[in-house]
């Protein structure tokens, strides 16, 4: 038998030749870099796998606010949106890196087989991570989380919409109301 250059015999490039490899395909909790490092600006799911790229800057929040999800909320992302072509605007924060929207089949409304937690508990989860969670508006963008509060929350805006009140109720609201006057909202309460 003669060598390669290499040094392999010839029997044993036979034996590579027909020898098939099948790769088999490991999970990966992280996205690495060339140097091991976590690649910049990229979110995933450690369950399904699903990324989104979003601005370096706030990748960090985004993957603490999908691994709470679904580690601690039973959440399943099953697709994401980062960023996106476009200006930075307050009506979209996609284009600079500042939005994600998780399991979004279109504006405020969510895929079910995500397993999302409900508006306010995303919104409160969203918020311990420092997002905006957009369920939180009053045209509600359920599943779209942000960086920036570009509008104020459903109720939170300083004008207050006042509920009808009876003539004998409006007292008993002064009575009780704040030093700028009674606040009252349009759910009554």
């Amino acid at each position: 038998m003669a060598a390669t250059g290499a040094g392999f015999t010839e029997a044993t490039i036979e034996v590579m030749k027909t020898t098939t490899f099948a790769a088999t395909p490991t999970p990966v909790a992280r996205p690495l870099g060339a140097g091991g490092n976590k690649l910049d600006g990229i979110v995933m799911s450690a369950k399904t796998g699903a990324r989104a790229r979003v601005g370096v800057a706030y990748a960090a929040r985004f993957q603490a606010y999908i691994d709470d999800l679904e580690k601690n909320y039973g959440a399943r992302v099953l697709f994401m949106g980062g960023i996106r072509p476009g200006r930075c605007a307050p009506e979209s924060e996609h284009p600079c890196g500042k939005a994600l929207d998780v399991c979004q089949m279109r504006r405020g409304v969510v895929d079910p087989r995500c397993n999302l937690p409900g508006r306010v508990v995303l919104g409160q989860i969203a918020a311990a991570h420092g997002l905006f969670e957009g369920g939180r508006w009053c045209h509600s963008d359920y599943g779209h989380a942000q960086i920036d509060v570009t509008a104020p929350a459903c109720g939170d805006s300083p004008i207050y919409i006042v509920r009808q009140m009876k003539p004998r109720d409006i007292g008993a609201a002064a009575r009780t109301g704040s030093a700028s006057g009674p606040v009252l909202s349009a759910a009554g309460y």
